[in-house]
C-alpha cells in the first residue's frame, strides 16, 4: 500500500467535521495557498465601505466567539 493509499483509507474513516479540519491543515501546508490568499486579498481590497467593513468584522468576531476558539485556530493555522 502506498502512502497516498494509506492516507486515503484513513480519511475515509473520519467524520465530515474532522475532514474539514484536515483539509484546512493540508491547505496550510501548500506554499501556493498563501500566494492565492494574497492574490484574492489584493483583488478585493477596498471593495467594502467603512460601514460594510465594520459589519463584516463584527460578524467574524461573533462567529469566533460562538466557535469556542476553533475559528481562531483556523485563521492562524494557515
Amino acid at each position: 500500500m502506498t502512502v497516498i493509499e494509506s492516507i486515503l483509507r484513513d480519511l475515509n474513516e473520519l467524520p465530515n467535521p474532522t475532514l474539514v479540519d484536515v483539509a484546512l491543515y493540508v491547505h496550510s501546508l501548500n506554499p501556493k495557498s498563501k500566494e492565492r490568499r494574497l492574490a484574492a486579498l489584493h483583488a478585493t481590497a477596498g471593495c467594502l465601505d467603512a460601514e460594510e467593513g465594520e459589519a463584516f468584522a463584527q460578524a467574524v468576531k461573533a462567529a469566533a466567539d460562538r466557535d469556542n476558539g476553533n475559528l481562531q485556530w483556523r485563521f492562524t493555522a494557515r
